[in-house]
């Protein structure tokens, strides 16, 4: 005689509303801590960057101003 192994799967746990509501929190929670820092490190490290690329336009804009405007002012004084 062979002995006969039970091969059956015990019956699944029931899952309640309120457990599925908590885990998908869990989820939501873990998800948005991870978003947050994943944006604070591209914020950490692309504010200097992006500071000095600002910093250039204004110089850059404010002496084209300068010398778009000491153009003008010549050609007034050298029509009067």
């Amino acid at each position: 005689m062979s002995a006969k192994h039970d091969t059956t799967t015990p019956p699944a746990e029931r899952i309640t509303l309120d457990q599925i509501r908590h885990r998908a929190e869990e989820i939501q929670d873990r998800a948005v801590a991870d978003a947050k820092s994943a944006v604070a490190a591209v914020v950490d490290t692309d504010a200097t960057r992006t500071l000095l690329v600002v910093a250039g336009v204004v110089v850059i804009a404010a002496s084209l101003a300068y010398y778009l405007g000491s153009r003008a002012h010549r050609v007034i004084v050298s029509d009067s």
